[in-house]
């Protein structure tokens, strides 16, 4: 345990609420961060110098080097910035070449995702962008190898890792648990010893306003994102929505429907499983979502019953998404974004559709629509705080044939 002084800071995780502490053998103990708190392995943020070639499967487009440029510029001068880009606009391919720069001058590199079912996914992603690299993924129950030259994590487990990264790239910034968490956003700042980006197609107000953007509001395609559309009506108008939209879908498509609950998680995949070929269920924990690389290896055109646990980074060929009960509190204007930017996102298949289906229309579902909209009007990307950069050397990064 982390035993602390009476009215001093705690000096793991900053906390100095005396309320989140409690006595222990006449010793106060820091409650704020004790299911947070990892033995530290003290590793330095420089790595031993050798060759990390980077491999991108496609160029980048004029505006995503620009911007990755200007990220490139960032970890140089240790800086922190926010990079607000659009679901599928290539942020983890636009960071690639500040985590390229950071590990050519000896630099370790962090990569932290708040939800453990995302940290599998871009570990696998940057060890086929950095093949000679060491990349490590480390979270729950997953805790085999611990240092690598690029080690993404789960933000529960950085206290791990004190000034333990050269570059810190926290993806999803705006996703729960660490949102609005004081103690892991702590933690998990606090294990860099340089430069800080940040990633989020949906920033809160908070973020944007106390931090330097990069703005992106094109996916790579050129195409405008897919516009959701909603469908209100009673309960039997709904259900005869949905049937139409899966019946419309089937053996066509891949499908994920997202629900407001795991109990209507259950009770859908019950139902759908005797009438619709390939039905999955998906949610945190459950045993289905080790399933999803093998049904996207073999072009299974699947319908995934799922909860918000997949709204976010991840890219599915072709998917069609519905939204039932999407009236829910539990769907805000941020979730519904998420969700839509699942439509789309491939060139050879960038259009699809989102259908919100609900009881009534509320207030997120407009926000959601809206901003959309928006960013559809805009095509363009902006660059607040510009800065006059050189290009990046070609023996930074080699595409492949």
């Amino acid at each position: 345990m982390l035993w602390v002084e009476m009215n001093q800071a705690c000096t793991f995780c900053g906390n100095s609420d005396p309320q989140l502490w409690m006595t222990i053998n006449q010793q106060q103990v820091c409650r704020a961060c004790l299911p947070y708190r990892r033995p530290p392995l003290g590793i330095s943020a420089q790595i031993s110098p050798k060759s990390h070639p980077l491999r991108l499967h496609f160029p980048l487009t004029p505006q995503q080097l620009k911007i990755a440029e200007h990220l490139v510029h960032v970890a140089q001068s240790k800086e922190c910035i926010l990079l607000h880009a659009i679901c599928g606009a290539g942020k983890t391919e636009m960071v690639s070449l500040a985590i390229a720069d950071t590990l050519k001058r000896g630099g370790r590199v962090g990569f932290a995702i708040p939800r453990q079912a995302l940290v599998r996914d871009i570990a696998y992603r940057l060890s086929h962008l950095f093949p000679l690299t060491q990349v490590v993924a480390v979270y729950g129950g997953h805790h085999d190898h611990l240092i690598g030259d690029i080690i993404v994590f789960t933000t529960h487990q950085a206290g791990r890792y004190p000034k333990a990264f050269e570059l810190l790239i926290i993806d999803e910034v705006d996703a729960f648990p660490y949102v609005n968490h004081p103690v892991l956003i702590r933690l998990t700042e606090k294990t860099t010893a340089g430069a800080l980006i940040q990633l989020s197609a949906t920033p809160s107000q908070c973020l944007i306003v106390n931090n330097h953007r990069l703005i992106l509001e094109q996916r790579p395609h050129g195409h405008p994102q897919v516009v959701p559309q909603c469908l209100i009506g009673n309960i039997y108008t709904r259900l005869g929505m949905l049937f139409r939209a899966l019946l419309r879908w089937r053996g066509r498509f891949p499908v994920l429907m997202y629900v407001p609950s795991l109990a209507q998680a259950h009770h859908w995949f019950r139902v759908l499983k005797h009438w619709l070929p390939n039905v999955v269920l998906f949610h945190a924990g459950h045993a289905d979502l080790h399933q999803l690389p093998q049904l996207l290896h073999d072009k299974v055109n699947f319908v995934a019953i799922t909860t918000t646990v997949m709204e976010r980074g991840i890219t599915i060929p072709r998917v069609r998404v519905v939204v039932w009960d999407a009236h829910h509190r539990l769907f805000t204007s941020a979730t519904l974004i998420q969700i839509a930017g699942r439509v789309g996102r491939s060139s050879i298949d960038f259009g699809g559709e989102t259908l919100l289906i609900a009881a009534h229309e509320t207030k997120e579902i407009d926000i959601c629509i809206s901003t959309i909209s928006k960013q559809n009007q805009s095509l363009v990307d902006s660059v607040e705080k510009p800065s006059l950069l050189s290009n990046i050397p070609s023996s930074y990064f080699n595409f492949l044939p």
